[in-house]
This record gives structure tokens, sequence and C-alpha cells, in this order.
């Protein structure tokens, strides 16, 4: 027994994020200009930024959106994770092409992960040990 309740604390560690810049609605933190709301009640990205796109996480537990906006004049590009908890947290994110595909990451990443957006528009994710996972476009 005492396996798979370690297994269990596993997988519920891995379902939550450590990122610094998580945090709640409720709270006063904000993240450079995002602190305002869009109409539909997501996270505004700063207004020299474009949306490339958004995808919803349907693993079970998690429920995440995640959207990649890129700054308009500049190369530099934003990933956003919406949780189904109201909390959020949004990190820079790098961006290059394989294979026609575009594929990114964090700029400052805690475990090695990686996205890359298929060409039927969904997003896969990946870490060293492969697949973990499909977001679908929306």
């Amino acid at each position: 027994m005492k396996p798979f309740y370690l297994l269990f604390v596993l997988f519920l560690f891995s379902c939550t994020s450590t990122t610094k810049q998580r945090t709640t609605e409720n709270t006063s933190t904000s993240i450079e200009s995002t602190s305002e709301l869009n109409e539909d009640g997501s996270i505004r990205f700063p207004d020299d930024y474009e949306k490339i796109g958004k995808w919803y996480d349907t693993r079970p537990g998690c429920g995440t959106i995640i959207t990649l906006a890129k700054q308009m004049d500049s190369d530099n590009y934003l990933l956003l994770h919406e949780f189904s908890d109201g909390s959020y947290s949004m990190e820079e994110a790098v961006v290059t092409k394989e294979n026609n595909l575009t594929k990114f990451r964090l700029k400052e990443q805690i475990h090695l992960e990686w996205y890359i957006i298929e060409s039927n528009g969904d997003l896969s994710m990946y870490s060293q040990n492969g697949k973990f996972g499909t977001a679908l476009a929306f």
C-alpha cells in the first residue's frame, strides 16, 4: 500500500505549479501590467503583445488554459497558464521553429519541458521522458 500512496502523492505534486509568479485574483500581486482582466475574466497581456495561440489542457485534474503571446516590436514571448482554481502564472518563453512547427519553452524553467504547436493547431507537451499531454486549440 505504501508504494501506491507514494505514487499518489508524487502525482499530486506534479499537478501543482512552483513558479514564483503564480498568484490569484484575490491578491494585490500583479505581473507587470497584467493586473487588469479582459471582459471574459481572463488575464490581460500587456498592450504591446499579440496572442499567438490559446489552448485548453483537458488532462484530469488540470483544466488549465495556456496562452502564448508575442511582443509586437521584438522577439519577446510570454506564456500564460490560467489554472482552474483562479490562479495564474505568466513567464517569458523562448520560441524556435523545428520541422515547420513552432516549439517553445519557458525561458527560466525548473523542469525540462517544452511545447510544440502541431499542424492541426493543438499543443503537444513534452518532457525528457517524452510526450505527456495534448492541449486542444480554441
